[in-house]
């Protein structure tokens, strides 16, 4: 029986920089060839580029974000876009006064690929985890690049792509922590299918993924009408789901509670789960270690079909009452299986 994992985070917040001469730009290897049916992936196929001239850099929770501007598709019947996927897979820190970037982790965590979307913006980091910084009081450089990976999913699909070339373009952001554009970079690209050889797969495929942002979903606690209404928070079209057959998903916690950094813990059931999208409301699902499942539905004949994410919390629920002010977190496992 095929079934699928896809682990996330939930984070449950308890309640000056300079930009100088901060630059955004990129380059690629621009052409990525498939000859099989297992689809394919360069590595270090795109390259971010960061650099900053100046006497002082402060740039906490930076993120980076892809849109697709410029569809990777023929027609509506021949269309790669939902098939393609960003990692990041590198970095290179250099200049004067280096910080402490030296991995993808110290960005991002965890690392996993990033589907792409055409017209819709979606984060392959989104809120770095270590600052870009620069202190000098004489001048100088610093540079930070990211390289990507560029991976096209395999399958059967693909039999209906042979011979076929797709341009598109996706144009990368960075932004500042409170979304603020800082610059942006346009990356042309053509994925070219050639004659594939031998029988298309015959399988039946589930896949399962999210938004960056509905990866790192979080519930912000800062007034006291947030504690006298509950709070809520939505991720439009945050998890897509394929399946060639009927399927159900459902999600568990992975740890017994929401927990602090010293060791402070909350219910997991003060949080609840609700999806909504081609199957209407899936009704409010309590979290919890126990696997529940959150809906079932019809085979999507291998298509993406999306789903908008809702975690919220109940209005004046005691349990959230003079608690300290923290950051509370926990990582929920979710599972797409065949009915």
């Amino acid at each position: 029986m095929n079934k699928r994992l896809f682990g996330i985070s939930l984070l449950l917040i308890i309640a000056s920089f300079s930009y100088g001469q901060l630059t955004f730009d990129g380059w690629s290897q621009g052409y990525l060839g498939v000859y099989s049916y297992s689809g394919a992936d360069m590595s270090g196929a795109i390259t971010l580029n960061i650099q900053y001239t100046g006497t002082d850099l402060y740039e906490p929770n930076w993120k980076v974000s892809v849109e697709v501007v410029i569809p990777f598709e023929q027609n509506k019947n021949k269309r790669l876009t939902d098939k393609i996927k960003l990692e990041l897979s590198s970095v290179n820190e250099s200049g004067n006064n280096p910080r402490k970037i030296q991995s993808v982790e110290n960005i991002v965590q965890p690392v996993i690929p990033v589907r792409i979307q055409d017209y819709t913006k979606v984060y392959l980091v989104p809120s770095s985890l270590t600052e870009l910084y620069y202190s000098s009081q004489y001048g100088g450089y610093y540079n930070l690049q990211i390289l990507l990976n560029f991976i096209l999913e395999g399958g059967s699909y693909l039999s209906n792509m042979k011979n076929s070339t797709f341009d598109g373009e996706m144009l990368f952001r960075l932004h500042n922590q409170d979304d603020v554009v800082i610059g942006t970079y346009s990356c042309p690209f053509r994925v070219q299918i050639h004659n594939l050889p031998g029988t298309p797969p015959v399988e039946e495929e589930y896949s399962i993924s999210f938004s960056s942002e509905a990866t790192n979903a979080s519930i912000e606690y800062n007034s006291i009408s947030d504690y006298v209404n509950g709070k809520s928070v939505t991720f439009l079209n945050g998890l897509t789901v394929s399946a060639t057959t009927d399927y159900e998903i459902s999600v568990r916690s992975v740890d017994a509670n929401f927990t602090s950094e010293t060791g402070e813990t909350l219910p997991l059931e003060i949080v609840k789960l609700k999806l909504s999208g081609r199957d209407g409301d899936s009704g409010l699902t309590e979290l919890s270690t126990n696997k529940k499942v959150v809906l079932q539905s019809q085979s999507t004949n291998g298509l993406s079909v999306n789903y908008n994410v809702t975690y919220s919390t109940s209005s004046n629920d005691t349990r959230l009452y003079n608690v300290p002010s923290k950051n509370y977190s926990t990582q929920l496992m979710y599972e797409i299986s065949p009915l």
